[in-house]
């Protein structure tokens, strides 16, 4: 975490710890904008129905709005930190998640059952020249309702257990999270999370009567849970996030990108290019943000038609 560490440490942090918070990064009006234009497309209903709420992929496509987060240019310094360079890119891959709940996972795709986004586990791997990063477009400080992280789990598979030391990461808006996508991490696993402030078991204690009838329904849990979400949204608001994923080339990296997006294309449907359109990709450009779409290795595995 960054508690006023030089940034020459976010490489070393990343590669012992598997994370780096950066506080105060991108303006709060810049973010507020992208949030209302953020919740009028997850009101649309577009996306992957999942776990009570909405997740759209490929979202510097789908939802092209979220490019304006480079808007920032202390953003791209940090990311350009991370690498000591200035030559990475997005790889394309980008979620824009809606409200919804979740439980402990990695993002290396090792769940799936057929190999993992790096063609097979990939806890070996000292530099993976890939990194997550997470923009959340609310502060997650008054409740248990943001990320939780296993510290250094990026090295292991095993994704949690009773020995696991876990730290609960309070995120406000502006700040952001860049992490190693082998890192076991989960977002919001109750849908009446737990407060971490007096502001929070306030608004909590507003709603307890409300939380006791649902409670008290013959119901299955899957509708009970969905109706308590419902009414945490109602007095909390909206919850949603930006989660995207940038590299430098080498072998892992590139496989990962490969692999991530065909998992993008295969929830939209192969009508979708893996390309981002050009009006996305030129405001990027001018931005000095590249995108995968030019490397040689993307295009020979996405041949342009």
């Amino acid at each position: 975490m960054n508690n006023g560490l030089k940034m020459e440490s976010i490489k070393s942090e990343l590669l012992e710890n598997g994370f780096y918070l950066a506080k105060n990064i991108i303006p709060v009006d810049l973010l507020d904008n992208i949030r209302k234009l953020a919740i009028l497309h997850g009101q649309m209903g577009a996306g992957v129905r999942k776990h009570y709420g909405l997740r759209q992929p490929h979202a510097f496509r789908t939802a092209p709005f979220i490019k304006d987060i480079f808007e920032c240019e202390k953003l791209i310094a940090i990311i350009s930190e991370v690498f000591e360079s200035e030559d990475w890119f997005i790889t394309n891959h980008a979620d824009l998640h809606f409200n919804a709940l979740n439980g402990w996972h990695k993002d290396d795709g090792m769940s799936y059952g057929d190999g993992g986004y790096f063609g097979g586990p990939g806890y070996h791997i000292d530099e993976p020249n890939v990194y997550k990063i997470a923009i959340y477009l609310q502060s997650h400080k008054d409740f248990d309702d943001g990320l939780t992280i296993v510290p250094r789990s990026h090295r292991t598979q095993i994704i949690r257990d009773d020995s696991s030391e876990i730290e609960y990461l309070e995120v406000e808006v502006g700040d952001i999270l860049i992490f190693d996508a082998r890192l076991s991490h989960t977002g919001q696993l109750s849908p009446i999370p737990g407060p971490r402030t007096e502001r929070g078991q306030a608004i909590l204690d507003g709603i307890v009567d409300e939380v006791s009838m649902v409670e008290q329904k013959k119901i299955p849990k899957s509708e009970k849970d969905s109706e308590l979400l419902e009414l945490f949204r109602s007095v909390v608001g909206e919850r949603s996030s930006i989660f995207f994923t940038v590299a430098t080339e080498s072998e892992p990296s590139n496989i990962f990108a490969i692999n991530n997006m065909k998992r993008q294309l295969k929830e939209l449907g192969p009508e979708v290019s893996p390309y981002l359109p050009p009006s996305v990709r030129d405001y990027l450009n001018s931005k000095g943000v590249k995108s995968i779409d030019q490397r040689v290795f993307w295009r020979s595995e996405f041949p342009v038609s």
